[in-house]
């Protein structure tokens, strides 16, 4: 019970990680709406402030959008978590102002004279270029982050320090939004909403996973990926000969499962000439014939070797056909006495029952059918010695034991040795008994 009640509880919180992890109420973006990216200025240069000089050489400001189809669509965040993960990435790193932040929230665009490097701070956004606007309804955009994975302390350390790429891909996850109604959020009459600025010397890709409330409504929401710069090497198998190859795969990863010799990647024969589903280099030759004395299990194509002499009278592939009598059947009431005439005549009848059964049964093969049909084997014994010898009171390993036991098999023996020569005398005996004559004699004198 304690282990059932463990595993029931390991089910029920695996479920609900999976449940608080897969997004509610989400669905792929409608046609049209989608991700562009702006290059604001290239190879911003030197600049002069009152920081002194900062040095902007083949530095690029690029603009992340996301188009809309209706003016007043809404923006509302751009996260990502480990099912859904969102990536902004340069191949080198990204330019942070000394005075900006990793959002446009306290960015005075008065300052930009003074300080002309703030104008190409890096940063996220919902909307906003600088410091929003309350007499027109914008406000700040906010953020969230996992103490695992502090993804906007790696993006701007702060400090004007360099920054490292966006990733939000753990199990907590992370955002940046904006309340449904801010106006900053809005798409407006340019149907598109600024979520990102960001300066590089090198190139930026990544996907970003965007919910948008469609008309504003946010029972209309999608909740969408969409990828935007250099496309990245795509992993997968690239050998075309290989099972599992991928006509996308710009990147090998070393997955590559190739057919085993001489098959298909479907496990059929590339070469079977009889179309046996066994290729012609794995054929084995020899006798198939499970009823011949020579039979090869491994063989697969008949040579036409078979013979059916030699094994005549080897009983290894015969079916010895069993019955058990239940020797407390034959007590008397007393549990005194052992009714031996009574036990006589069920050894009789259930010789008769096996001898008939050998007609009936059926077989495993055609070669035990067909030896147990010729030699007639016959199995005859009994059950509950020690517990009829505990209801006469006799000692289990005692001589009186002993004889009790030798007397019943005696008379089981000897009723089942003549009932079967009662049924040779009206049926003839088994088929290979001539060939058999000596060996079964000296059987019975045995006995």
């Amino acid at each position: 019970m304690v282990l059932y009640r463990l595993l029931l509880c390991l089910s029920l919180t695996t479920t609900c990680l999976a449940l608080h992890a897969r997004p509610l109420m989400s669905s792929p973006a409608p046609d049209g709406y989608e991700v562009s990216t702006e290059v604001v200025t290239e190879d911003i240069g030197m600049l002069v402030g009152a920081l002194g000089i900062t040095d902007l050489t083949g530095y690029s400001c690029t603009r992340l959008y996301v188009i809309m189809n209706h003016e007043d669509d809404f923006m509302s965040s751009v996260s990502g978590d480990i099912l859904n993960p969102t990536y902004v990435s340069t191949t080198t790193d990204f330019y942070h102002a000394i005075l900006g932040a990793g959002t446009p929230n306290g960015i005075n665009s008065l300052l930009f004279p003074v300080y002309p490097d703030l104008a190409y701070d890096t940063w996220v956004t919902i909307g906003l270029e600088g410091a929003p606007n309350s007499a027109i309804g914008e406000a700040n955009v906010s953020t969230v982050q996992a103490t695992d994975n502090p993804w906007l302390t790696n993006f701007d350390p702060g400090g004007g320090l360099p920054g490292g790429d966006i990733a939000i891909d753990d199990m907590i996850g992370g955002a940046w939004y904006a309340l449904n109604g801010d106006a900053n959020g809005i798409a407006g009459e340019d149907l598109k909403v600024l979520v990102g600025q960001f300066t590089t010397t090198g190139e930026i890709s990544g996907q970003v996973y965007c919910q948008v409330f469609i008309n504003g409504n946010g029972q209309t929401e999608f909740r969408d990926t969409f990828f935007f710069g250099p496309a990245a090497d795509v992993e997968g198998c690239t050998d075309p000969d290989a099972c599992n190859f991928d006509a996308e795969a710009t990147s090998d990863d070393g997955s590559c499962e190739l057919p085993d010799d001489g098959l298909d990647c479907d496990g059929n024969c590339l070469a079977d000439a009889d179309e046996d589903g066994i290729c012609d280099g794995d054929e084995v030759e020899g006798c198939a014939d499970e009823g011949a004395c020579n039979y090869d299990g491994d063989a697969t194509d008949d040579d036409g070797s078979c013979e059916f002499t030699s094994c005549a009278g080897c009983l290894d592939d015969t079916a010895c056909n069993l019955a058990s009598a239940n020797l407390m059947e034959f007590m008397c009431q007393d549990h005194t006495r052992f009714d031996v005439e009574a036990f006589r005549h069920a050894c009789r009848l259930w010789t008769l029952t096996l001898e008939v059964s050998v007609t009936m049964a059926q077989f495993p093969s055609a070669r035990i059918a067909e030896l147990s049909w010729k030699y007639r084997t016959l199995g005859l014994g009994y059950a509950n010695l020690g517990t009829v010898l505990m209801v006469l009171g006799i000692p289990y390993d005692s001589r009186q034991a002993t004889n009790f036991a030798g007397a019943i098999s005696a008379i089981m023996t000897a009723t089942a040795y003549a009932t079967s020569a009662e049924l040779a005398a009206q049926m003839g005996p088994f088929t290979e008994y001539e060939a058999n004559r000596e060996s079964m004699l000296d059987v019975m004198r045995n006995h």
